[in-house]
Order: C-alpha cells, then structure tokens, then sequence
C-alpha cells in the first residue's frame, strides 16, 4: 500500500530558560531543518515506535511555494496552505500530484476551533483509485525546539485526523490515525504521527516525524 503521511511530544527543558515567542521567526528559504523520525511495528495488535534516527533537511522557497529536501527525497509544498503539489525521489525523479490527490488538510478559513472533515484521492498499482477520508479536531498546544542553538517554545495546534481509507473493491477499507502538529507562529508543521492499518484492524505501516531544530 502506499505509504501516507502524506503530522506533541513536548520537549520539557527542566531549568532550561525559553526564549520569547516574540522573538521567533518563521521558517524560511535556506533553513536547515534537522527531524527526529521512527517507524512504527506490531506483534500482533500491539504498537511500537522503534527507535528514532536523525533526519536532516535544506528548506528552499520560491514563488511562494517551498520545497524541503532530504536524503529521502523532496517534496514541493504552497506555503499558504502547506499543500503538496510535487514529490522527488532521491534519484531525482519528479511527480507533480493531480489536483485530486494534493491532500488539502487545514480547516476551512483556518479556523482550529471547530471540527472539519476531509480528504483526498490515494491510488494503488492493484486496487486503483480510492479515498482517504478524515474527520478532524484541533487543540491548542506548545511545542519547544532548538532555534540557532537555543530553546525556543512555540504557540502551535495539534490536530487529530482519524479516517479510513477504502478502495470500494477487494482491497476493502482499513483505519487511518494521524496526529499533526501546525504552528502559525512558524507557519510550518513541526510534527506528523501517521499510522494505516489493514482491513482485519493490524497496523500496515506507521512513521513519526519531529522537527527538533532549526539553523
């Protein structure tokens, strides 16, 4: 199945003292982004998070679209509504994604405070075209990072997207958990927790991604 991920574990620094929102910039072209990533596994119905490895990115912006690029790849996002438009893979090859698959997940008129649903096309060489569809909640939430080497806590939402996806054929239907992390302060989303399980309710695939610094 193909992997979506297409989303707080606060950091608590104990005598450590937080710098001033006030003072935090947003994320921008020439960034250099470092993650904390883990990939879930089961035995069974039981979850765990596996260990967590470094992840690091360039962010690069232009046209007001921006792109974050890895060693897994790239992806191509619209900063007004951090919708992806475009991957890469590591090999350097480019899929710009149809309208229908460009997963518009922030609430209408950016409103946190209320629920909202939602969704998008996902496809599959032996099940076709399907849909990944969503019921979300957002509250609010602090989340602390490193900022040019300093602690920095963030006014930011964590929002709860549980759904399912469903191919309407014999690939069935199966449950989808995910859990993001958007800070306005930084217009950026700092955290994707993403888990798909199969049809008979066992996890297929899980992949937790953390922003932990900024340079």
């Amino acid at each position: 199945m193909k992997k979506y991920t297409t989303s707080l574990l606060a950091l608590l620094l104990s005598g450590i003292a937080i710098h001033a929102s006030a003072q935090i910039a947003k994320i921008k072209d020439g960034d250099k982004l470092s993650y904390a990533t883990a990939d879930y596994s089961a035995k069974g119905r039981d979850v765990t998070l596996e260990a967590e490895r470094v992840l690091a990115s360039a962010l690069t912006e232009k046209d007001g679209n921006y792109t974050n690029r890895s060693e897994l790849g790239a992806s191509t996002f619209v900063r007004k509504n951090h919708l992806r438009i475009s991957r890469e893979t590591p090999q350097g090859i480019k899929t710009d994604l149809p309208a229908d698959q460009q997963y518009n997940w922030m609430p209408p008129n950016g409103d946190f405070s209320k629920p909202w649903a939602t969704g998008v096309a996902i496809t599959h060489p032996q099940c076709g075209t399907g849909k990944a569809t969503y019921d979300a909640t957002a509250k609010p939430t602090k989340y602390t990072l490193q900022m040019g080497g300093k602690p920095v806590e963030v006014a930011a939402f964590e929002i709860s997207f549980n759904g399912k996806w469903d191919f309407n054929n014999q690939c069935r239907s199966g449950k989808l958990v995910e859990r993001w992390v958007y800070s306005p302060e930084l217009d950026f989303v700092l955290e994707v927790d993403a888990q798909r399980f199969n049809p008979q309710g066992f996890l297929d695939r899980g992949n937790k991604l953390m922003l932990k610094s900024v340079n």
